[in-house]
């Protein structure tokens, strides 16, 4: 009986250990899809701060995260776009705030989002940058 106990403990320890190490490399793998960007700031306007993508069961969200600070300005959005066809953009929102922690759920499939590498926040009123960070 003591023997069976203990073969029967060391098999729930190593399932235990299969699904904690399963779990480990699904979170390495999700983070690693989630690398954050940083902002660079773009002319004489100022922004700095993180920002990646998180994948929610009810979808994808774009996360200014907690360090983000931006100038303020007129009719400021946050946008999807292509680096190199600058002309493919999405606006996400107006900016929520002009600095700390946002998120945004994007209307997008993982696969939509793929067309797009670049963030920025854009004032519409003057059609300009005012800073924009790389998506990996």
């Amino acid at each position: 009986m003591k023997n069976s106990m203990l073969a029967l403990i060391a098999m729930l320890s190593l399932a235990v250990g299969q699904v904690a190490c399963a779990q480990s490399s699904s979170s390495e793998s999700a983070r690693a899809l989630a690398a954050p960007g940083e902002f660079v700031s773009v002319g004489n306007h100022r922004v700095t701060g993180a920002v990646f993508v998180e994948t929610r069961t009810d979808g994808l969200y774009l996360v200014l995260n907690d360090d983000f600070e931006s100038q303020t300005g007129p009719d400021l959005r946050v946008l999807l776009r292509d680096r190199q066809n600058p002309a493919q953009m999405l606006v996400v929102e107006p900016l929520q705030a002009p600095r700390g922690r946002q998120e945004y759920k994007l209307a997008l499939t993982a696969e939509e989002l793929r067309a797009f590498n670049q963030v920025s926040i854009y004032c519409a009123k003057f059609h300009v940058d005012f800073g924009v960070a790389d998506l990996p």
